[in-house]
């Protein structure tokens, strides 16, 4: 099944952004066409909350197969599910399902309807995906600036999974790539956009919810990405070392906070082997597993 994919690029908000969209966009095109997908499945009423599978084009009665949601990024006013179709093909060589969530947009839609979009899509996810071949007790999340940020927050607010129709531990681990994960160190033009007024800060950023129960995390960011970004990333990682959640990471050298994502699937990239090797059934690991600023 295919669909039209948008062909304007939205002006963003960084420098290199409207490149890394259009980069993106082009080589999920070709994936689209390359692969065999269920496109714009809706998990909610609204335009934006729909979600692509893309599939291993192998036997799906077996039922196994490991699930990957991943969010796009686009500093939650911006951005498209279209975007991450290049990220499929290492996946579906392994026998697992990729799946791309679109989810509503600021100013339109403020905090909370970004995390009631993902955390909807996951239980869409584990309630349907059976019937696409995939395993619901096998879904990992991930994703890339705001999506990243989304999947930490799904990853980490457990006390609303029983409103979802969720069971106790349905995600299995957390891939957040260039993620910001405290909103008090977000520009306050982004900020603005985003929430109603500056008292969700504490209630919406990922590190205020980090406690010894959480899955496990494999963070992912750039030696050249948004300051804040990479301050949030450390302080997530001691954070999490504190508190005993198995935690690994990468700081990848001379990447900017779009190559972090625009090259993370390329052959032989450590996010990709990680990421792999952990779907394919390899246990946490701790600490830096790839070469780069690591000294903190």
């Amino acid at each position: 099944m295919t669909a039209a994919l948008p062909t304007e690029i939205p002006q963003l908000l960084l420098p290199g952004a409207n490149e890394y969209a259009a980069a993106v966009t082009k080589l999920s095109q070709e994936i689209v066409k390359a692969t065999s997908n269920m496109l714009n499945q809706s998990y909610g009423a609204e335009e934006l909350q729909k979600l692509d599978i893309y599939l291993p084009r192998w036997d799906k009665a077996k039922k196994d197969g490991a699930v990957l949601i991943f969010f796009h990024g686009g500093a939650w006013r911006s951005g498209c599910k279209e975007w991450m179709g290049f990220m499929a093909p290492p996946f579906l060589e392994i026998a697992s399902i990729f799946v791309a969530p679109g989810y509503r947009l600021a100013p339109i839609n403020k905090y909370p309807a970004h995390l009631h979009d993902a955390l909807t899509a996951v239980s869409w996810v584990y309630h349907n995906i059976a019937s696409y071949g995939g395993n619901p007790d096998k879904i990992y999340i991930g994703g890339h600036s705001a999506g990243g940020y989304l999947a930490s927050l799904v990853a980490l607010r457990r006390d609303l999974y029983p409103h979802y129709g969720l069971p106790e531990r349905p995600i299995r681990y957390c891939f957040p790539i260039s993620a910001p994960f405290d909103l008090h160190n977000v520009a306050d033009r982004v900020l603005d956009e985003y929430l109603t007024d500056r008292s969700f800060c504490r209630e919406g950023s990922p590190i205020k919810w980090v406690d010894e129960h959480c899955p496990p995390f494999f963070l992912s960011y750039g030696q050249l990405d948004i300051p804040n970004v990479i301050a949030d990333n450390r302080a997530m990682i001691e954070l999490m070392q504190k508190t005993s959640v198995p935690v690994s990471w990468i700081e990848c050298a001379g990447a900017s906070h779009f190559d972090t994502h625009a090259h993370c699937v390329e052959f032989n990239h450590p996010w990709r082997r990680e990421v792999t090797r952990i779907l394919t059934g390899g246990s946490p690991r701790q600490g830096s597993l790839a070469t780069g600023v690591d000294s903190f």
